[in-house]
């Protein structure tokens, strides 16, 4: 019953992240952050500060 609660929560667009990379550059704008969910294994790349 969670499972399919947790599935349903990612459906609706509501993940639950950890973070898997953080790459940094010279400027502190040029962080790249990399992060997955723990339910669907959704990736996602977030960049900026």
């Amino acid at each position: 019953m969670i499972l399919k609660l947790k599935k349903l929560l990612c459906y609706l667009g509501l993940h639950n992240y950890k973070t898997i990379n953080i790459e940094y550059g010279f400027n502190p704008t040029d962080r790249v952050t990399t992060l997955e969910c723990k339910n669907c294994g959704f990736t996602k790349i977030k960049s900026g500060g």
